[in-house]
């Protein structure tokens, strides 16, 4: 009910909606409906319509993150510093080779163990992300795979990285092209 709640909020006042990347984790709620009651996701319907950054107030154990970089994510020290320069940074990242399209064009898709980018590899890209102090804005370029497929969990916690790795005052943007 909670869930439906924020929602429907969201869909009255489309102000709230924030980023992209905050509807695509709403998206990723919708999804993961049959696990509402989880309260990894009541905390962040809770975190409201911008929930990239609001996701670093929780601790990995209580949205559900069990693997050890998540814990180790949740020690490290971010600066604090806002960024001083205006720089941006465009990544184009492979979150996964899995794919469920099997284009004629591609031979990249695998399957199986080991096609998708840990999260031990996705906090190291976003600490060298907040280490460089002239980058104001990064651009995570979405390639090869489908991310979906990792599942809502995955992708909370990769925007749960994002939110508790990068510097106060850095901007991410996130797209597929």
């Amino acid at each position: 009910a909670l869930l439906a709640e924020t929602r429907a909020a969201l869909h009255r006042r489309p102000a709230l909606a924030g980023a992209a990347s905050a509807q695509a984790a709403l998206a990723g709620l919708e999804a993961a409906r049959a696990q509402a009651a989880d309260p990894g996701f009541v905390l962040l319907a809770h975190a409201g319509a911008c929930p990239e950054r609001a996701l670093a107030r929780f601790a990995p154990d209580a949205l559900g993150l069990e693997d050890p970089a998540y814990a180790e994510a949740a020690a490290h020290r971010v600066p604090q510093v806002p960024p001083s320069g205006f720089g941006t940074l465009v990544l184009i990242v492979k979150l996964t080779r899995r794919c469920n399209l099997r284009c004629t064009y591609c031979n990249d898709w695998r399957e199986g163990e080991g096609n998708a980018m840990t999260p031990a590899t996705q906090a190291l890209m976003l600490r060298r992300i907040a280490e460089d102090a002239a980058t104001a804005s990064v651009r995570l370029i979405w390639h090869g795979g489908e991310p979906a497929l990792l599942g809502a969990r995955r992708m909370l916690g990769f925007l749960w990285l994002q939110a508790r790795l990068l510097r106060p005052g850095q901007r991410v943007g996130h797209s597929d092209r």
